[in-house]
């Protein structure tokens, strides 16, 4: 399986996070870069959105937090998904779900990207984790 994939000119990753295909992980590039907070849906050529899309994702479920280079930890719920659009849900480092189909976005520039997936409930994580998070022991979190 080929991880790294290039597409009008845009290289990204997408990793496979079960054996059925229905949990991915894309990596990108900044061609791809969300600028400032949340991923600015109004604007339709937005490069994040016409990628998100081109994959069958929408963004009215997906939620990202404002990250601190901490320990902290949200366990998203249905509720906080109404702020879609990639809004911030909260302060922390860590976003985790057992919905489906709920994007969870972080960003990283020379920070670690953790995935962590649990076939036995399909619950995902998704971590920003940079020396500080590390220190604070984010993934025992």
């Amino acid at each position: 399986m080929e991880y790294l994939i290039e597409e009008n000119g845009k290289k990204y990753f997408k990793i496979p996070l079960n054996t059925k295909g229905s949990v991915n992980c894309w990596f990108s590039t900044k061609s791809f870069a969300v600028i400032g907070s949340g991923c600015n849906t109004g604007n339709a050529d937005n490069p994040f959105i016409l990628f998100l899309s081109s994959k069958g994702v929408t963004t009215d479920r997906m939620i990202s937090l404002k990250q601190v280079h901490g320990n902290g930890v949200i366990a998203v719920n249905e509720e906080m998904l109404s702020i879609g659009n990639g809004g911030e849900i909260g302060i922390g480092d860590a976003l985790i779900s057992d919905l489906p189909g709920t994007p969870l976005m972080i960003k990283v520039a020379d920070c670690l990207s953790i995935q962590i997936y649990d076939p036995d409930s399909d619950a995902i994580g998704n971590i920003h984790c940079g020396w500080r998070s590390s220190a604070q022991n984010i993934i025992g979190q």
